[in-house]
């Protein structure tokens, strides 16, 4: 794989380190897990920085966690479709890719995020 498809394709859930200012910068899986949940950016990052889980706020939102994790693997497939489309990456790379994340997504949602 070319640098340029890891960098595409490379996805962390960690935001950058930062004080909690109301000019909230999240990873867009996480601003759309915000939005899945009914949460703005500022309180997803404050229930986050508290040590809440992913899992946890799904299931205090009565969401279930199946589809948040879905929802933040979609923005990711975006770009990896973009990338595959551009023949950056081929479809099977892609698709490793993308079961890699859901997986990782899945088992970082039951520990807290660290800032």
């Amino acid at each position: 794989m070319t640098a340029t498809a890891i960098r595409l394709c490379t996805t962390r859930l960690a935001t950058s380190p930062g004080s909690r200012s109301r000019d909230v910068r999240l990873r867009p899986e996480l601003a759309a897990a915000a939005g899945y949940l009914g949460l703005d950016r500022a309180e997803l990052r404050d229930r986050l920085e508290d040590g809440a889980t992913l899992a946890a706020l799904a299931r205090e939102r009565d969401r279930p966690l199946s589809a948040l994790i879905e929802t933040m693997v979609g923005i990711a497939r975006a770009r990896l479709d973009a990338a595959a489309t551009a023949g950056v990456l081929t479809a099977a790379a892609r698709d490793d890719i993308l079961r890699d994340l859901r997986e990782r997504i899945h088992d970082t949602s039951w520990r807290p995020i660290p800032f």
